[in-house]
């Protein structure tokens, strides 16, 4: 049994695959936290620990069965792994970080596995965010890597859904960093011809529009200009999807344009 790997289960998998389906990025078997999380969400705090049930002794399941033969060996060892790993969520907990524990029995279940994680993920609250003028993604991968939480310990992130660009490899280099590949929700052409009301709804709206028309460095033709129009756009999205807040270009300029 000690060759059994530990990373990579099929378990794990299963559960990685689900939370793709989710919508959550994630990284893998951070180093960096305690107990070395096989999954890890930033953007929410949280740690998913893929927990083999025999292993970990899960009640009730037939897995969690000790071995006969050797067993004061077993029980040592299988007490020891469960007090590891709480005393690991014990130091989670105290950085601030969400626990979700997921059995080998369940993971094999993904109705069974789906159905958990969208129970617990609900704990954490997602603001939609989509993006105009969207360029590779690094805006986005900030928000992703953010997260906050509440007085009445509600964690809030943000996660991306939608985003716009006119540059076919900006748009796939977007696509590759943010979503894994799949330009479904990136929409590669001009603003001026996105109809708003049929794009994914969203919570956060964010535009590093072309502010070369209201920069003091420039002919500051304001909105006369050949960029200045665009800002408009980002308005227009706003009030169709009356978005919680917004992000937008801070140029000087702007808001003496034709004062």
């Amino acid at each position: 049994m000690s060759r059994i790997s530990s990373k990579h289960t099929s378990p794990e998998i299963s559960v990685r695959k689900a939370l793709y389906k989710l919508g959550f990025r994630h990284s893998l078997h951070d180093k960096k936290l305690p107990g070395k999380p096989d999954i890890v969400i930033k953007q929410a705090k949280t740690a998913i620990f893929v927990n083999g049930c025999f292993w970990h002794q899960h009640k009730g399941c037939k897995r969690q069965s000790v071995p006969k033969s050797n067993l004061k060996y077993w029980k040592r060892k299988l007490r020891a792994n469960i007090e590891k790993q709480k005393a690991d969520i014990r130091k989670l907990k105290k950085l601030g970080w969400k626990i979700f524990i997921v059995w080998e029995c369940e993971a094999k279940k993904e109705v069974v596995l789906l159905r958990k994680s969208i129970k617990y993920m609900k704990k954490s609250k997602a603001f939609k965010l989509a993006e105009l003028f969207c360029g590779p993604g690094g805006l986005s991968l900030g928000a992703m890597l953010s997260s906050i939480k509440a007085q009445n310990k509600d964690s809030y992130f943000i996660k991306p859904v939608w985003a716009n660009d006119m540059d076919e490899d900006t748009c796939r280099t977007y696509a590759r960093n943010i979503h894994k590949g799949n330009s479904a929700n990136v929409a590669c052409a001009p603003v001026e011809t996105i109809n708003f009301e049929k794009v994914p709804g969203f919570d956060v709206l964010a535009f590093g529009f072309p502010c070369n028309d209201f920069s003091v460095v420039g002919e500051q033709k304001g909105f006369n200009g050949k960029y200045g129009p665009l800002y408009t756009y980002g308005v227009k999205a706003i009030n169709i999807h009356d978005s919680k807040w917004f992000i937008a270009e801070n140029v000087s300029g702007l808001q003496s344009a034709h004062s």
